[in-house]
Formats: C-alpha cells, sequence, structure tokens
C-alpha cells in the first residue's frame, strides 16, 4: 500500500529477484520475461493480483542486458520477441494467456528463423522499439553508437546508421517511441536524440535535444513515455559511483527537464517501468536498490501524482 506521503503503492512482492528484467504489457497482464542471470517468465495478473509461471529461457543461456518485444497481438495472448544480450539469442514465444482456464498450451522459446546481430556486435543492454506507420519495423540501438531497423516480420535488415551521439551508449539508456517513426534517446552524455525515419529514403534524421546537468553521467534507470513527457525513475551515477532515488520528467514541448519533488523510497538502479493506458498508471519492478539488494519490489504510480508535482 501507498503511505500517505509516497504516491508509489507496493504490490504483491515478484516471484523472483529481478533486475535488468524486460516485461510487456498485455491488457490485464504484465509479462516479466527474464532478467540478468534469471531465466524465468511469469505473468503477473493486475486484476487478481497473482502471479503465475509461464516457461523459462533455455537451461544454456545466461541472460544478460537482453530485449524482448511484441511482434504482435493476437485474440488471447501475443507473438513476443527476445534478442540481443551477452548471448546474442533470437528467440520466439507464441504466448496464449495462462489465465485462460481453457487453454493448456505449453510454453517454450523457440529459436527464430533469422537471428539478429553479426557475432562481433556488442548486444549487452541492447533497447528496442517497434514503430512505422504499420509497426513494420523493428528499431535497435546498441554499442557503441548504432541504429538499425529491421523488417518486423522477416527481421532482415531495412537500414543502419551510425547516431551522431557525443559520448558512447554504454549501460541503460532510455529508447522511447514518440510516434510513428519518432523516437527519443537519452544515455550518458550532454544531450539527447530526437530520431526520425523516413520509410522512402530509408534514412534517419536527427536533432540534439537537452538533458539536465544531473543526468550527464547516468544510466540503467527505469523510464517510460507518456503523451508528452519522458519519466526517469532512479539510475546510477557512474562518476559519483551512488545509485538514485529521484524522479526526472522531461517536457517535450518545452525541451526542458524537471525534478519531481516525490522520490522514490529507496536508490534504485537496473529497474523496468511500463505504463499501462487503462488505469493511467505505471508500473516498476525489480531492480537493485540500495546500492547492492537485488530486489522483488513490484510498484504502482498513478500519472496525475508524479506530473503534479515537480521542483
Amino acid at each position: 500500500m501507498a503511505d500517505d506521503h509516497s504516491p508509489f503503492e507496493q504490490l504483491h512482492q515478484l516471484p523472483n529477484q529481478y533486475y535488468q528484467a524486460q516485461c510487456v504489457l498485455l491488457q490485464d497482464e504484465l509479462l516479466i520475461l527474464g532478467g540478468r542471470y534469471n531465466n524465468n517468465c511469469y505473468t503477473y495478473s493486475i486484476s487478481q493480483s497473482r502471479y503465475k509461471f509461464i516457461c523459462s529461457y533455455p537451461d544454456q543461456m545466461s541472460l544478460w542486458g537482453h530485449a524482448v518485444v511484441k511482434l504482435k497481438d493476437k485474440k488471447k495472448g501475443a507473438k513476443l520477441l527476445s534478442f540481443g544480450g551477452m548471448n546474442k539469442h533470437t528467440l520466439i514465444l507464441d504466448y496464449e494467456s495462462v489465465w485462460n482456464t481453457k487453454s493448456k498450451k505449453n510454453h517454450s522459446w523457440a529459436t527464430a528463423p533469422q537471428k539478429i546481430g553479426d557475432p562481433t556486435d556488442d548486444l549487452r543492454n541492447v533497447r528496442a522499439l517497434i514503430g512505422g506507420t504499420n509497426d513494420q519495423f523493428l528499431f535497435y540501438i546498441y554499442a557503441p553508437k548504432h541504429i538499425v531497423a529491421l523488417d518486423s516480420k522477416s527481421l532482415k535488415m531495412v537500414a543502419s546508421d551510425i547516431l551522431p551521439f557525443d559520448g558512447k551508449i554504454s549501460g541503460g539508456n532510455c529508447f522511447v517511441k514518440a510516434k510513428q517513426n519518432k523516437m527519443l534517446l537519452f544515455g550518458n552524455t550532454n544531450h539527447g536524440l530526437a530520431i526520425t525515419y523516413n520509410e522512402q529514403t530509408k534514412t534517419f534524421q536527427y536533432q540534439k535535444l537537452a538533458l539536465c546537468f544531473d543526468l550527464w553521467h547516468v544510466w540503467d534507470y527505469a523510464y517510460v513515455y507518456v503523451g508528452n513527457f519522458v519519466i526517469l525513475f532512479g539510475g546510477y551515477d557512474y562518476v559519483d559511483g551512488l545509485s538514485l532515488n529521484k524522479v526526472h520528467i522531461y517536457n517535450i514541448k518545452q525541451n526542458r527537464w524537471k525534478q519531481s519533488s516525490h522520490k522514490l523510497s529507496m536508490a534504485m538502479k537496473f529497474s523496468f517501468a511500463i505504463f499501462r493506458e487503462h488505469d493511467v498508471c505505471i508500473y516498476i519492478m525489480g531492480g537493485v536498490v540500495d546500492g547492492y539488494q537485488e530486489s522483488r519490489q513490484l510498484l504502482k504510480l498513478p500519472l496525475r501524482k508524479i506530473l503534479e508535482r515537480v521542483l
């Protein structure tokens, strides 16, 4: 429960400790799809406040910095793609809701027909999203400063480029879709990027964005894009060697950052956040808190609470 002062409501703890987890929203379900050195996949029913086990990644696989995206919605499930990370896997999961009492599906990750990435690519902490006028592209970024567009059905390359980023992509960066072919990127440097993809010319265009000084040396935060805002939770300052409990909010229209007067109850890094439009709430899960402790927390935050109080 949320206390009298904090807008963050503590929900039922995760079944396992998770950090660098990946999560996909599916109607009433939060699908928790592995984390660093944690191969287990669960679903959390928001209405029932319960977890159920889905499946595990292959035993021989050690997850570290992978990405999961929803390729396609189905009537009672979704087609999911998991790729990248230290072992550079490319796997598909045809998920059918385990909350459907009529379903007897035995879930397992299967090797995708097309592998993503080259042997020399560093796909640890890869960030990915689905975009395009018909969601026909998979965009992803990876170190040191690469961006790639794939056909989301065939997984074959359509375009690639080098990001005009001061510094390099390292650690966990914020990569979100603002419009069909417009993306925003913030990372461990003194500016962000607005990235626009031209479907006709198959080229990328870039515009530098403001980034507040407090975030110049910070990565590994949880993040969401909501309307005209990007919200960052916690993170790790690699210069000071400290995790953060601050919440930073970027106003896209104003190209301006503010800090919320609300703070996380504990300093947090390696968490995952996702926005659910149905209840207009943000869910934040797992991570490493107070510098070293792996977390099982699942938090719920009404969007209006975090936007109504900014410094």
